[in-house]
């Protein structure tokens, strides 16, 4: 019994370094995870307008309930998160809700993620990282393509519409302007 205790505390210990060692590489690399309220979440996906014909992407997806929520519409979502512990949550997630065939978390950075099919993409990110998530996502994003950013909001693109603190983007060229626009 005392073996067993032990293997368990052990086991334990190991799923809390791996949490904390992730949840300091996502401070660095993009936003720790803070899950969204269920109103704020509401209003991001009634800001993204989603049907079944949108392939929707959630850029540190946490515990996958946009992926989710975007399935239950009918959409493909895929979420990319770094932290291991979230990802085995989120899909466990999917299954319990019926959604692990059209709602599926990667073990992956965003940063590799080819976002050049998404119709939607879901993001909280720090202010420190925008500017370069906005390079990303002008550069791979389908024209069309709305991206919905929680709090933080892009240097040089113009939101289409903001309830609260959420951004709706539309990728079109009207809306955007590079760095070497706003210096003329």
């Amino acid at each position: 019994m005392e073996l067993y205790i032990l293997s368990a505390l052990a086991i334990i210990a190991i799923l809390i370094i791996i949490n904390v060692i992730a949840s300091i590489f996502a401070m660095i690399k993009g936003a720790p995870y803070v899950p969204t309220s269920r109103k704020h979440m509401l209003t991001m996906l009634e800001l993204a307008q989603i049907t079944k014909e949108d392939l929707v992407m959630d850029l540190g997806s946490g515990d996958g309930k946009f992926l989710i929520e975007s399935a239950k519409k009918g959409a493909l979502a895929i979420g990319y998160e770094i932290n291991p512990l979230l990802v085995i949550l989120a899909n466990l997630r999917a299954r319990l809700t019926k959604t692990p065939g059209t709602s599926q978390t990667k073990l992956q950075n965003m940063w590799s993620a080819d976002l050049s099919k998404a119709t939607v993409v879901f993001l909280y990110a720090f202010g420190s990282i925008m500017t370069d998530l906005e390079t990303k996502l002008q550069k791979e994003l389908p024209e069309g393509a709305r991206v919905i950013s929680h709090v933080f909001t892009f240097p040089n693109w113009i939101p289409q519409k903001t309830i609260g603190s959420a951004n709706l983007y539309v990728k079109n060229s009207s809306d955007y302007q590079s760095p070497q626009q706003t210096h003329l």
